[in-house]
């Protein structure tokens, strides 16, 4: 049984960043900047712990304004009850982001000393190519590719004839001896998603993501056209209970994501399909640096060959960083950072120049 450690006192920014240029997302429209808030938290023990939410209404219903109210008002009580343990944060029900901020924030904790800090190549790092013209997304992977990315990851699903083009372009620019994989994001019904593999394999994709939607029933997954190329499942494999579900459909290959459901329940995730010889995508979800030193912190933890890609280059479309060092790439994988503790790895005193609200509980 563990034993009880409560939160003491949290510290809550709420920061805003610009995007170096507009972002055109797959669900959400465009974008020219992304809310954040930014969580700093001690427990009895004087240990630190740290965490950020990102506040996207389209993607987790959540602003900042609200969840700064729902953890002052849930939240904070829980993790500063003399009994909080981490299986506690099962009590909150059907809030998704403060769940996984809380989670971040509690395994942050145990890395005060640096315990658990795992061994795991974090590789291979995968550049995720946002939406643009065939031009635009081939001269991006191409300058990936020359940065020293392992991989690309392409946002398709803007229709058959369009995503032929970028995949042409792609090729063209990388050749066929670089990975490269596709995201749908779900955008396609039946004879599309059937186009789309067949796309994938022609041009020698490594995997597509939800090439049309996918939730964890048989009838959902039984309507996937049949293709040598995998299927990743993405935006309805968001828990471990998820994870698991897929799983005992024969589903193994997942998108786990730590900025969704949080550290803690990422791993859950991993370990599910890796356990049954299957792979995850350590997946995008609009993260800072902060977020992206989560994600190679998952990756250290995790059995190399259960990872298909580190997809922790989001942070590079924004304005400003908030860590003490730059995440570097080298020869198709990340440089192993200074600290994989994120309370130690943060700017405070950017985060602070940067927020334009803070929340302050406990003592």
């Amino acid at each position: 049984m563990l034993k009880p450690n409560p939160i003491v006192r949290v510290e809550i920014r709420a920061v805003s960043l610009h995007y170096r240029e507009p972002i055109e997302w797959t669900t959400g429209g465009v974008e020219a900047h992304a809310d954040y808030l930014v969580a700093r938290v001690w427990d009895r023990e004087g240990r630190q712990g740290a965490a950020e939410a990102a506040c996207r209404p389209a993607w987790n219903g959540m602003s900042q304004a609200a969840l700064l109210t729902l953890f002052a008002d849930i939240g904070w009580p829980l993790v500063s009850s003399a009994g909080f343990v981490p299986e506690d944060i099962e009590k909150i029900r059907d809030v998704g982001a403060l769940s996984a901020l809380i989670d971040t924030l509690v395994a942050d904790l145990d890395h005060d000393d640096e315990r658990g800090l795992g061994s795991g190549d974090l590789g291979p790092a995968t550049s995720v190519i946002t939406r643009g013209s065939p031009r635009e997304m081939a001269k991006a992977a191409e300058a990936a590719a020359m940065r020293g990315f392992g991989a690309v990851k392409i946002k398709l699903g803007q229709g058959i004839e369009v995503d032929t083009a970028i995949l042409d372009a792609v090729r063209s620019a990388v050749g066929f001896d670089f990975s490269v994989c596709g995201d749908a994001n779900g955008a396609y019904g039946g004879a599309e998603s059937a186009a789309l593999m067949e796309l994938a394999y022609g041009y020698g994709l490594k995997f597509i993501e939800d090439p049309r939607k996918l939730v964890p029933l048989a009838t959902s997954l039984d309507q996937m056209p049949r293709s040598v190329v995998p299927v990743v499942v993405d935006r309805y494999c968001n828990s471990p209970l998820a994870a698991e579900q897929f799983s005992d459909l024969g589903q193994i290959d997942i998108a786990a994501k730590p900025g969704r459901c949080g550290s803690r329940s990422a791993r859950a995730m991993v370990e599910a399909v890796a356990q049954r010889a299957g792979h995850a995508v350590i997946g995008l979800f609009g993260e800072t640096d902060i977020g992206a030193l989560t994600q190679l912190r998952l990756a250290s933890m995790t059995e190399s060959t259960a990872v298909w890609g580190i997809e922790a280059s989001f942070h590079e479309a924004l304005t400003e960083s908030l860590l003490r060092f730059d995440l570097a790439v080298d020869n198709g994988r990340y440089v192993t950072p200074p600290t994989l503790h994120l309370a130690s790895a943060i700017d405070w005193e950017r985060v602070e120049a940067l927020s334009s609200s803070m929340l302050v509980l406990g003592s």
